[in-house]
């Protein structure tokens, strides 16, 4: 995150970097969630139809992994179908 402000601010001064926001698809949808988990700079989290599976036991295991920023979840008709047809066992 340090990173990306100092870079930021060198190249894109216009840009405001106390209103960052994460966003990704898929494997990159839950490596939002992640980020906004762990930096409280990332002031917004948007995911399109997020793979979870990998990390679905430890986030249903954990108390304090929920998200305190606002989070969107877009998931399409057909994901969200095969989602409820999985089988976790």
């Amino acid at each position: 995150i340090e990173l990306i402000k100092r870079d930021a601010a060198s190249t894109h001064p216009h840009i405001d970097l106390g209103k960052l926001v994460m966003m990704g698809h898929s494997m990159g949808g839950i490596t939002a969630v992640e980020a906004c988990t762990r930096f409280e700079e990332l002031k917004l989290c948007v995911t399109l139809d997020p793979y979870y599976f990998p990390l679905h036991d430890f986030i249903e295991e954990m108390d304090d992994y929920w998200l305190k920023q606002p989070t969107l979840v877009i998931r399409s008709e057909k994901w969200a179908q095969s989602i409820t047809e999985y089988n976790y066992n």
